[in-house]
């Protein structure tokens, strides 16, 4: 299963959770970039940057 399907098989309900569930790659493993992981889950590239940067400025609070 490749990591669009999968990402579409989330049954993700907060926005929280979703914005997490994102950025993740970046942030555990960093095996990929922000616009490789924009088209893994059909976000906007500068979304996933920003996400990615707030969330190492703030942790999970930044997420919010």
């Amino acid at each position: 299963m490749d990591a669009a399907t999968a990402f579409a098989q989330l049954p993700l309900i907060d926005q929280t959770q979703w914005r997490y569930e994102v950025i993740r790659p970046l942030v555990l493993f960093a095996d990929r970039t922000a616009t490789q992981r924009a088209q893994e889950t059909a976000t906007h590239p500068e979304t996933v940057r920003m996400l990615h940067r707030r969330f190492r400025q703030q942790g999970m609070l930044g997420l919010l």
